[in-house]
């Protein structure tokens, strides 16, 4: 893999020209207003905010919650802090999909060269050397012995005048190239996505392991008290035995946390490699805006034209077009240009013989009838060219329901996110509520024990839907053919230092 360096050094031209123009999707949630040039560059508009730093609890279960840096750095000691855009950079070096579609594209590149050859002059040289003993006896005669040599070379130049097919193959070599082009254009948007999404369930991992732990402690402590209190006979034996249930329950929850914890690490090392101390968390507050422009339709135009799978699809079916244009081509004749010079020299007879010749003129051939072949292939062609415009139209057709789909899966996000926070704010109070109920004996245990589990799963749920609305806001952004480096860099703005 001594050529990953390499491969890894053109994907930073790649990022750093992609950083300029296009989409600055996260400029939004620096309050900014951007125009849109044309219909496919988008950008956004004024922020909706969604506040997410929540007051605490005052009740000391609550307290035990600790911060997710401080957290995510206790959890993974063997993960220096990482930028979003710092694992994409790590990828760049590190992914074997990336290295292998650059691999793939380079390879592609030399067709056109290859197709080029076929119309540039072919030059050939030819030579032989033998020698001859033979022996002649004729009855009554003295044997008679003769030997010789023979030498012969003779250059030829060749120039194609007229061919047809080899010029439609040249252009569809340069057709081929840009398909190769634009699928490793796919596999570097992908990677973005590959990363974000990694690099977020990473985090969304250790969040959940934050939550069972601080769960699991406040019902460590909702335990005791349930036994002190039926010590003292202030509470049934079925209270000690529900927390304890729940104790236990957590106790499983953290083992599991913990493993997906560890397949998410690994997951990330994957695309990344490893070697993280800890990876930079979101800040509690941030904006989530809706998508903008608010209209779908202006989302699918962008697709349509800058989709990169829809883009491979487009070349694809070059290609099926040129591939008939060539088998066509085969009805047609040949001209080209030869020039040929020999010489020669044998010493076989009494005397040495020396002759040259040299030649000039033009080749003509026709095909007359080829068992159909030509036909045949032609027909094979068409058929195929009509696949790849199927596969093109479904193409479009899945397109633009992805498209659709991201662009109301970034809003249901949005509100799903702004309901949960809603939601985290309301089980904090019906918690204290519940709390302040069991003190004065119109609420039961489990009752509280019910409402701090609200709670906790409110938070979970919270924090996911955090890191879902990236993602398919980078979905949504990936669909429409915009998503860049750029991206990122706008992202790590958001990620605590």
């Amino acid at each position: 893999m001594d050529r990953l360096p390499v491969v890894a050094e053109a994907a930073r031209h790649a990022v750093a020209r992609s950083s300029r123009g296009g989409f600055e999707p996260w400029a939004f949630l620096r309050g900014k207003r951007h125009a849109m040039a044309a219909s496919t560059n988008l950008t956004s508009s004024v922020p909706v905010s969604i506040p997410m730093r929540l007051k605490r609890p005052l009740h000391s279960i609550v307290l035990t919650l600790v911060g997710g840096a401080a957290l995510a750095a206790a959890i993974s000691p063997a993960l220096a802090q990482e930028s979003l855009s710092g694992v994409y950079l790590r990828a760049i070096d590190h992914d074997a999909t990336l290295a292998a579609a650059a691999f793939q594209r380079d390879a592609a590149r030399y067709a056109t060269p290859l197709a080029r050859s076929a119309l540039l002059p072919q030059l050939g040289a030819n030579g032989n050397y033998s020698y001859s003993d033979s022996e002649t006896e004729l009855s009554g005669q003295p044997t008679q012995s003769r030997d010789g040599t023979n030498r012969n070379i003779s250059v030829a130049l060749e120039q194609s005048v007229f061919n047809l097919s080899a010029f439609r193959q040249f252009d569809q070599s340069k057709q081929q190239v840009a398909l190769a082009e634009a699928q490793y254009a796919l596999v570097s948007q992908t990677l973005i996505e590959r990363a974000a999404t990694g690099y977020f369930n990473v985090l969304a991992a250790q969040d959940f392991l934050r939550f069972a732990r601080a769960e699991n402690e406040a019902l460590g402590r909702q335990l005791d008290q349930a036994r002190e209190r039926f010590e003292v006979g202030l509470a049934a034996i079925t209270d000690v035995q529900e927390a304890q249930a729940r104790f236990d329950l957590t106790q499983a929850t953290i083992i599991d946390a913990e493993r997906q914890l560890r397949v998410a690490e690994l997951s990330l090392a994957e695309i990344a490699g490893d070697g993280f101390v800890a990876l930079r968390p979101l800040q509690e507050s941030i904006h989530l805006p809706a998508p903008s422009p608010a209209d779908p339709d202006l989302w699918t135009q962008a697709a349509l034209a800058n989709n990169l799978t829809l883009l491979s699809a487009h070349h694809a079916v070059d290609i099926a077009s040129s591939d008939v244009a060539v088998n066509r081509a085969g009805h047609l004749p040949t001209v080209s240009a030869r020039a040929d010079y020999t010489d020669g020299r044998s010493e076989t007879g009494v005397f040495p013989v020396e002759s040259t010749s040299s030649s000039i003129g033009l080749q003509f051939s026709v095909p007359l009838f080829s068992g159909l072949a030509v036909s045949t292939r032609v027909d094979q062609s068409r058929s195929v060219l009509l696949q790849r415009k199927a596969e093109l139209l479904s193409l479009q057709r899945q397109v633009e329901r992805d498209v659709r789909d991201a662009y109301q899966t970034v809003n249901s996000n949005a509100a799903r996110v702004k309901a949960l926070e809603q939601a985290v704010r309301s089980s904090r109070t019906a918690l204290e509520a519940s709390e302040t109920g069991l003190e004065v004996g119109t609420r039961t245990a489990i009752d509280v024990l019910d409402a701090q589990q609200l709670l906790y799963a409110a938070e979970r749920n919270a924090a996911e839907a955090r890191y879902g609305y990236i993602l398919s806001v980078l979905r949504l952004k990936a669909a429409a053919g915009q998503l860049q480096f750029s991206d990122l860099r706008e992202l790590d703005q958001y990620l605590q230092p």
